[in-house]
């Protein structure tokens, strides 16, 4: 009798909403977390470290102020007055110039250097013409910065220096004065890369000479102390 009992119960709770309900439940599924992906991050790269050749070839033009006193006295015609101011238009003129360097490192080089000034005045009938012509040795010095796409230069030299003087006054000629002399140079510049051999840069100079002259029996040291103030382009 025990035996019928659990039969009937059984079948009933197969066949009861209950029953049916729980056989139609879904599958447990396991979810196994996937593997994480493991991101690169490419950083930029460093920058380029630039070289410098063993030749620089440098061209550069500016202006030019002479320092020292200007000439003392009287010239034919004119006050005081008008003498020193006709001198000190000659103070102010302009400067040109190339150097060539071969470097036995990227710091130290030797070269060879060469510049021209001129200055001019005219007023109160006069006109005046002085041309000045340098050559000699020079010593460079280059400090790259940063990571040498740019460079510090800096130089000295002492050689040669002629010095051509030409003075009218009205129809009168004066005799050309042509005279050699010392002088010495020295400079500062940075060179700025426009390119991979091409720079660009300002330089200061400053210079020191002297050229000794008769004129009407009178002897004359001729100033060429100056301080330049120009730029240009080196390869």
């Amino acid at each position: 009798m025990k035996k019928i009992f659990c039969f009937i119960l059984l079948v009933g709770a197969v066949s009861s909403p209950f029953g049916s309900a729980a056989q139609t439940l879904p599958p447990f599924e396991l979810q196994i977390p996937e593997e994480t992906e493991t991101v690169e991050v490419q950083l930029s790269d460093p920058a380029p470290r630039y070289t410098f050749g063993k030749m620089r070839f440098a061209l550069d033009v500016g202006g030019s102020v002479r320092l020292g006193k200007t000439a003392e006295g009287t010239m034919s015609g004119l006050t005081s007055e008008e003498t020193t101011e006709f001198f000190e238009k000659m103070r102010y003129g302009f400067t040109y110039g190339a150097s060539l360097t071969g470097f036995f490192n990227t710091r130290f080089g030797l070269g060879a250097k060469f510049s021209g000034n001129n200055y001019s005045a005219k007023g109160h009938g006069y006109a005046t013409n002085v041309n000045t012509f340098y050559i000699a040795p020079e010593f460079v010095i280059r400090l790259p910065i940063g990571s040498h796409r740019n460079a510090w230069i800096f130089s000295a030299s002492m050689g040669y220096v002629h010095f051509i003087q030409k003075m009218n006054y009205g129809e009168f000629k004066a005799p050309t004065i042509s005279k050699g002399g010392l002088k010495a140079v020295v400079e500062a510049s940075i060179d700025f890369r426009i390119a991979k051999n091409v720079f660009f840069g300002p330089k200061v100079a400053i210079t020191a000479g002297v050229v000794s002259m008769e004129i009407d029996g009178e002897n004359i040291d001729e100033s060429l102390n100056a301080i330049e103030i120009g730029g240009g382009f080196r390869f």
